[in-house]
């Protein structure tokens, strides 16, 4: 997820995530655009409140983790400023798909 103030200066941002294993080997990686604000009007998307949006973004649908273990994940933006003017947060959310809980 990603939440942002109305004041963020880009109607996107990109985002790079990794994801390596105990043992340092890489699983997963790429680089994702995500629609943050209507691009003409500046309207938000997402759900939120006062000037705060939240947005959910479905960025890795099939990785598998094999075994038991710690797993290192890079969050890493790529954009033009080094410092990004309000991003307030930016999380994670792993879930066991339908298909293997049941």
């Amino acid at each position: 997820f990603i939440r942002n103030g109305i004041s963020f200066p880009y109607y996107n941002i990109y985002i790079k995530y990794t994801i390596k294993d105990q043992n340092g080997s890489l699983i997963a990686s790429d680089l994702q655009e995500m629609q943050l604000m209507d691009a003409k009007t500046g309207k938000p998307y997402g759900s939120g409140f006062g000037d705060t949006y939240n947005h959910t973004f479905l960025s890795l649908k099939a990785a598998k983790f094999k075994s038991k273990g710690k797993y290192v994940v890079r969050l890493q933006h790529y954009m033009r400023d080094k410092i990004i003017e309000d991003i307030q947060a930016i999380g994670i959310k792993i879930k066991a798909s339908e298909k293997e809980a049941l």
